[in-house]
């Protein structure tokens, strides 16, 4: 029998995961309705839920003298109205991003406040598996090669890296930008084309411009990075737009951003993006949300419940990525069926790490026999769902993807 992993989760051919960074939210109140109308099926303010699974980010701090939303108060370790239900999220899973440990635009980060962060983390048995660089040079805190960055830089009052991993952040976000509509995608001319316009101008146009954050020639989600003390890490990049320029990103750009044609790009494209935006940035709580994004949301809501297109955090669709893309499994014949072992030591360019039962979630395995196989994991075996033949004719069986639980 010849068994193969399916690219995305059964019936998925596309994959959207929204990255969004808190800059700006002023508003505990617009932060956690707008994450009930995006995740939960009850009435919001913002109209009755969308029922999707898109995460968010969070600070610890804010070090600068404009309101922001932050697990403490300024530069304290007085809890705000946000800790609370922050705590909820970082365990449902929908708050998977540290958006570095605070806003420190106007500078002064020390590593005293990432040790207060991380006994916080620990304290609550939180682990948060994707980081985000944050803000102006000033934010010193910053992981990369960039010199302002010292995050990653031993001898300093600012290094953090080791603090960072204990936290649990594998998936790191330094900085690096795309325009083309959908990662690891399938080889299309509108792919091919874009992938080659966009490395002309960045060997071209911003040669000065520091490589960490210029996009992936070869259009992957992630590639390993090593860092300044040696960490390797995985560095992903984020699409902000189909244009070729940086906007505010804030709630109206996102109305651009998730239009329908760039959503029937990323189906087309058969793609997987993480998408950088700010959708709290401008949302006024007594206007709601405009018409126009209802509409596009809306939109991707029927593209994930017609089997086209898999909505997920940041966290879930990177681990999902990593994992099906490293995975190795062995094939036994028994009793005239064939068993899938799954090997439960995942092979990285980071080096090894031990998989547990939800790191399999989604994964699914085309056959060619006409008995499906059985999939073994630990000496066990697996529930599996056994799937209609796609387009192809070819017939398959997953783990089924299960979306996390909101807490409404």
């Amino acid at each position: 029998m010849t068994v193969t992993i399916r690219k995305f989760p059964f019936p998925y051919c596309s994959a959207l995961a929204i990255a969004n960074d808190l800059d700006n939210t002023i508003s505990v109140n617009t932060y956690f309705t707008m994450m009930d109308y995006l995740n939960g099926t009850s009435q919001t303010y913002f109209g009755c839920g969308l029922g999707l699974e898109i995460g968010n980010s969070f600070w610890f701090f804010n070090g600068t003298q404009t309101p922001q939303v932050s697990y403490f108060s300024q530069l304290t370790q007085k809890e705000t109205s946000f800790s609370g239900l922050c705590r909820e999220l970082w365990e449902s899973g929908h708050i998977d991003t540290l958006h570095t440990f605070g806003n420190f635009d106007e500078g002064r980060f020390h590593r005293k406040y990432a040790e207060i962060a991380i006994n916080e983390l620990q304290k609550y048995g939180a682990k948060i598996p994707v980081w985000i660089n944050h803000g102006t040079k000033n934010n010193t805190q910053n992981i990369g090669a960039d010199n302002s960055f010292q995050g990653a830089v031993r001898d300093t009052n600012i290094y953090h890296m080791d603090i960072v991993r204990d936290a649990g952040c594998r998936y790191y976000w330094l900085g690096r930008m795309t325009h083309v509509i959908g990662q690891n995608a399938k080889r299309n001319m509108n792919i091919l084309s874009k992938t080659l316009l966009q490395n002309v101008i960045n060997s071209v146009k911003y040669r000065s411009i520091n490589a960490t954050f210029l996009s992936y020639p070869d259009n992957q989600v992630m590639h390993p990075s090593l860092l300044q003390d040696g960490s390797q890490i995985w560095d992903f990049q984020r699409w902000i737009n189909a244009w070729g320029r940086e906007t505010l990103l804030d709630i109206h750009d996102f109305i651009i951003q998730i239009n329908p044609s760039v959503i029937k790009t990323l189906i087309r494209n058969e793609g997987m993006m993480i998408l950088y935006t700010h959708f709290n940035e401008n949302l006024i709580f007594k206007e709601g949300i405009p018409q126009k994004l209802q509409m596009a949301l809306q939109n991707i809501k029927r593209e994930f419940e017609s089997g086209k297109l898999l909505v997920s955090t940041v966290a879930r669709l990177l681990n999902y990525i990593e994992v099906s893309t490293h995975l190795s499994f062995s094939t036994l014949k028994q009793n005239n069926k064939t068993i899938i072992i799954i090997n439960p030591k995942l092979n990285t360019p980071l080096g090894n790490r031990m998989l547990t039962l939800p790191d399999l979630t989604g994964l699914t395995f085309y056959y060619s026999s006409d008995i499906p196989p059985q999939i073994n994991f630990m000496d066990k075996e697996v529930h599996v769902s056994q799937n209609t033949p796609n387009k192809t004719g070819k017939k398959c069986i997953s783990i089924p993807w299960k979306q996390l639980e909101y807490p409404n």
